[in-house]
């Protein structure tokens, strides 16, 4: 079995779901799934996107079985999303004035 059908039916697994579920939330015909499924055909980018939002993971983790950093993000509550945020705002600001200061001291 392909990697990405293996990922897929080792998440449906953890979430205790099943093909049908991910059928209904994916919006792809239940045919259509456990055809690819059976003869191992990675679906369209578009169609994989769906299976991935509907799983909750990213078509990366699908094909590789790495998660992304940014999966982990979409784990954090909004609350924590907004911190984490205005830390990256405030970590980019101190880049460029730690590289605006490398510049003007390069002239001197």
């Amino acid at each position: 079995m392909s990697e990405f059908w293996k990922n897929v039916n080792k998440t449906l697994k953890q979430q205790h779901s099943n093909q049908i579920e991910l059928s209904s939330k994916s919006g792809i015909i239940l045919q259509t799934l456990r055809g690819w499924v059976s003869k191992e055909i990675l679906p369209r980018v578009d169609d994989a996107h769906k299976i991935a939002q509907a799983l909750n993971v990213t078509v990366e983790y699908l094909l590789t079985g790495n998660q992304a950093d940014l999966s982990m993000f979409e784990l954090l509550s909004d609350e924590r999303k907004e911190a984490v945020l205005k830390f990256l705002q405030y970590q980019l600001y101190e880049q460029q004035q730690d590289s605006t200061k490398e510049s003007f001291q390069g002239r001197s």
